[in-house]
């Protein structure tokens, strides 16, 4: 696998035009302000052309409307020296794998792996590893002493896929095993209808949520602002995280993470959580009870595990 080996000088003096993958458009404002956190800076002048290039289409459909000859005609005619693209699923994004950029920033070691199996050409543009960027001054910690509840937080949208019944039962199993009956579960987004009909039918405790439809800048810091009400973040996805942004959302706040293992599909977030250091990670719904039992009866250890986070 060939990987790039940057140096300081070209570091501070490369000038990045960046193209975000349409399926995280609604991330796209953050990257383009967090840039740095994959070592490069998008100047205002950079971002606007690239807004101007493509003002008058819909981002929905943008990839299968924009030739990819075009675009790269267009960004070198601005004088970039380099045009990055985001790669969030470890996919072939072009069609025949046509590759008008020069660097491709995957959002795990992951990713990059499937990317490298799937694309044989893989190899003629640079690959780089940079898990999605964190506005860390938003999501700070905000470490408090428990209250009357405790909360078990999980971020995300209501979409089926991103969805299972992992966080729901293990709340329900703190509760009906008489390990925390004061549990209750946030949900900061939304669940799928097969998700709040379970927590109906368990009548599994619930605190109060908030919902969104789009991440921009106010939603960040009401979704911080509620999370970190939660004393723990319990996550899974049936298709497994590729990155992961709402667990480095919650570790970033500093609460005691448990998630599951999905070792048959995307499994990032192994990655970057070491077990037992800087959360739990488990392979179960009985391991993930057990991790959350831990947490509830030694606050201090919840406390370690967000400190490292």
């Amino acid at each position: 696998m060939r990987m790039p080996c940057w140096n300081d000088k070209y570091l501070k003096t490369v000038r990045i035009l960046h193209v975000y993958h349409t399926a995280y458009a609604g991330y796209y404002y953050r990257y383009s302000k967090y840039s740095p956190a994959h070592g490069f800076n998008l100047e205002e002048h950079d971002e606007k052309i690239l807004l101007d290039c493509f003002k008058d289409y819909d981002w929905a459909h943008f990839w299968s409307e924009v030739n990819p000859s075009t675009i790269r005609e267009m960004f070198h005619t601005q004088d970039r020296p380099i045009i990055s693209i985001t790669n969030p699923f470890g996919e072939p994004i072009f069609p025949n794998n046509e590759k008008p950029f020069d660097i491709q920033f995957h959002v795990s070691r992951q990713a990059m792996q499937k990317y490298f199996r799937l694309d044989k050409d893989a190899w003629q543009c640079e690959n780089i590893v940079s898990y999605l960027p964190i506005d860390t001054e938003v999501f700070a910690p905000k470490y408090k002493e428990r209250g009357k509840d405790f909360i078990v937080g999980r971020t995300g949208r209501p979409d089926v896929w991103k969805w299972d019944l992992f966080t729901l039962k293990v709340v329900d199993g703190l509760v009906r095993e008489g390990l925390a009956m004061n549990a209750k579960l946030l949900i900061v987004g939304g669940m799928p209808k097969f998700a709040k009909d379970y927590a109906l039918k368990q009548k599994i405790p619930m605190a109060a949520s908030i919902q969104y439809e789009k991440r921009n800048e106010d939603t960040d810091r009401d979704i911080a602002e509620k999370l970190s009400s939660a004393d723990m973040y319990v996550h899974s996805s049936f298709i497994g995280e590729s990155c992961g942004v709402s667990i480095l959302e919650a570790m970033s706040l500093g609460l005691p993470v448990v998630i599951r293992s999905t070792p048959h599909v995307d499994n990032a977030p192994v990655e970057y959580i070491q077990n037992n250091v800087n959360g739990i990670l488990v392979k179960d719904v009985k391991e993930g009870i057990e991790a959350a039992w831990k947490i509830v009866k030694d606050p201090e250890l919840g406390k370690c595990l967000g400190r490292e986070a």
